[in-house]
C-alpha cells in the first residue's frame, strides 16, 4: 500500500512506477506476439509445401494426354502471350502425340522437370519436360516462353540439346526436350568406374581417344553458342553434356545461359550454385568472361 501511495503522488516521469505500471501489459502483449509470429511462420512453411506439392503433380501421371487442360487466356491472367504463342505455331505438340511413362525427375526454375516417353507414329523417344509451375503470375509465364524462344533459337547445332516440341496454348506449359542414353557424362562415367572390376567392354572402348572425341564435340557445341549467339554458358559440368550412342554428345543445361543473355549480365544467385571445379579461372577470381571462358 506505501508503494501504491508513493506511486499516485509521484510523477509519470518515475521510472520505477512507470515499469510497475506497465509490467501487467507487458506481460499480456510480448507471448501474445511471440505467438502470433509462430503461427505465421507456420503457416508460411505449410504453404510453401502444399504449393510445391500441388505444382509437382501437374502431370505426374502415368500418361500425359497433351490436348488436356484450358486455354491460356489471351487477356487475363497469362494475358500477352499471343505473339509468342503464333510464333512458337510450329513448335507445338501434335494431337497424335502422346506423353507417357511420366515420372518426376527434379525441381527446376519455373517449375517440376520431368523425364517421359514422346510416343509419335509407333516410335518412343526419350525426352525430358520442363514445365511452367501452377498459379504462374503472368511475368512468370511470359519468361517461360522467352525461355522456349530461346531454345528455338540456339537448338540447331549437332552438339547442342535439341528442342522437340512445346506446349503454350493450354496449361500446363511445358517444354520437351530431347534426352539421350545412357545419360549425362556423370553418370556414364560412374557407370565405368562401377564395371571396372566386371571386365565390361564399355570401359575396355572407352579410350584416351574417346575422351578426346567427347571434349572436342563439348567445345564444338560452346564454341557455336558463343560465335553464333554471343551466349556464355556459364555451368559447363558433367551432368550437363548428354551422352549418346556412339559417344555422341550434345551440352544441355541452357539455363544459367539464358538468364545471362536476358538480363545481360552473369545471375550471381545461379552461378552460385555452380560447382568451382566445373568454372573456368578467370570466374572464380570474378574476372571478366570471354568468348573461351566455356571452351
Amino acid at each position: 500500500m506505501a508503494v501504491q501511495a508513493q506511486c499516485n503522488s509521484s510523477s509519470g516521469s518515475d521510472p520505477v512506477c512507470y515499469e510497475e505500471g506497465s509490467g501487467p501489459l507487458a506481460v499480456i502483449i510480448i507471448p501474445s506476439l511471440l505467438v502470433l509470429s509462430t503461427l505465421i511462420v507456420v503457416s508460411q512453411i505449410i504453404w510453401s509445401f502444399i504449393t510445391k506439392r500441388s505444382s509437382a503433380q501437374i502431370i505426374t501421371g502415368s500418361s500425359l494426354n497433351v490436348n488436356e487442360g484450358d486455354p491460356v487466356p489471351l487477356d487475363t491472367g497469362f494475358g500477352t502471350l499471343r505473339p509468342a504463342q503464333d510464333a512458337l505455331g510450329l513448335w507445338e505438340i501434335p494431337a497424335q502425340c502422346s506423353l507417357e511413362g511420366v515420372e518426376l525427375l527434379q525441381m527446376g526454375r519455373y517449375g517440376p522437370i520431368f523425364m517421359g516417353q514422346l510416343k509419335q507414329d509407333n516410335t518412343s523417344t526419350a525426352v525430358v519436360i520442363k514445365t511452367l509451375k501452377d498459379r504462374s503470375n503472368q511475368l512468370e509465364a511470359t519468361e517461360f516462353v522467352d525461355f522456349i524462344h530461346f531454345h528455338v533459337a540456339v537448338s540447331k547445332h549437332k552438339n547442342i540439346v535439341e528442342m522437340l516440341y512445346c506446349q503454350t496454348r493450354r496449361t500446363p506449359m511445358y517444354l520437351v526436350l530431347e534426352a539421350s542414353i545412357p545419360g549425362n557424362l556423370l553418370h556414364f562415367l560412374w557407370s565405368l568406374r562401377e564395371d571396372r572390376c566386371g571386365a565390361s567392354d564399355n570401359f575396355q572402348t572407352f579410350s584416351e581417344r574417346s575422351v578426346y572425341l567427347v571434349a572436342k564435340q563439348v567445345a564444338a557445341g560452346l564454341d557455336y553458342l558463343y560465335s553464333y549467339h554471343r551466349i556464355i554458358h556459364g555451368d559447363v559440368a558433367a551432368r550437363n553434356v548428354l551422352i549418346g550412342s556412339g559417344l555422341s554428345v550434345k551440352v544441355s543445361g541452357l539455363d544459367l545461359a539464358f538468364k545471362s543473355r536476358q538480363s545481360k549480365t552473369v545471375d550471381n544467385e545461379q552461378e552460385a550454385n555452380v560447382p568451382v571445379k566445373w568454372q573456368a579461372p578467370e570466374r572464380m577470381m570474378r574476372l571478366p568472361l570471354t568468348d573461351r571462358s566455356d571452351v
